[in-house]
């Protein structure tokens, strides 16, 4: 009697989504070797040959693809060159513009982005509670999440944006360098428009997420899906800003009445 056999079919290999497989600095060492050699449309395999590898090496492809996650060169056709941001931190005008370069390239990477929306202004979780954190809730596969922790508290480090364990990085850093001004000072314009009119406000939704703050102030974020899609484009950090400025004009403002109004009694 002949057996019947069963073809086992093997999953998939799973593959994680795209984060930087070596830290910052390990990044601008990379770089380093591309200023080195020119700084512009400068081959692989001559770069490769400078560290010593090939361009098959994984080593090699790793540095390379975190060198790019981090904003710091750029390819065409087999040739790499240094961005502006690589340019700015290996030829630096000063030693604090070099500083200010260098936390920008943290905030590149698409995974760092979400982290900092996820975790900017608050203590960062541990190496085993943050890779947890990604493989739940940022797609990196559970064979990854140790390094790819690692790779994000050591790079937030090097840049020095962990004070205290907690992880702060200004706004405008988070932001498009083209029309990260501009669009604070329209917000801005907005709120002071608004504060200088009567406005009817819309009733608060009980499912909205609502922020009350002393004096009667109160924050509202609608919970729907244009809303979410704003918070992760970090739009509360442009809030954050316009806020800070309306705040300081709305004192000045106060303060000047207030004297006024003393002179004449």
């Amino acid at each position: 009697m002949e057996t019947e056999k069963k073809e086992v079919v093997k999953d998939p290999k799973a593959r994680s989504r795209s984060y930087p497989r070596y830290n910052l600095e390990e990044a601008i060492k990379f770089v380093e070797i591309v200023s080195k050699l020119g700084r512009k449309n400068i081959s692989e395999k001559s770069i490769a040959a400078e560290n010593g590898k090939s361009i098959t090496n994984s080593g090699f492809i790793g540095r390379m693809s975190s060198a790019k996650q981090f904003g710091l060169i750029s390819k065409d056709e087999g040739k790499l060159s240094l961005t502006q941001l690589g340019n700015e931190i290996m030829f630096p005008p000063d030693d604090i513009s070099k500083v200010r370069a260098i936390k920008k390239a943290f905030t590149m990477p698409t995974l760092y982005k979400e982290l900092l929306d996820a975790f900017g202004g608050t203590k960062i979780p541990e190496y085993s509670s943050l890779g947890n954190r990604l493989v739940n809730d940022y797609g990196i596969e559970t064979g990854a999440r140790g390094l790819a922790s690692k790779n994000f508290i050591k790079s937030a480090e090097y840049a020095e944006v962990i004070q205290n364990g907690i992880l702060v990085v200004d706004a405008e850093l988070t932001m498009p360098d083209s029309n990260s001004k501009d669009m604070a000072d329209t917000f801005n314009n907005n709120i002071n428009k608004n504060a200088n009119q009567n406005i009817r406000q819309p009733a608060i939704q009980s499912d909205n997420m609502v922020f009350e703050f002393f004096g009667g102030v109160k924050l509202v974020i609608p919970r729907s899906k244009k809303a979410s899609d704003a918070v992760m484009d970090g739009e509360l950090k442009i809030i954050k800003i316009g806020l800070n400025e309306f705040s300081e004009k709305f004192c000045k403002k106060e303060g000047l009445s207030e004297e006024t109004n003393g002179d004449k009694e």
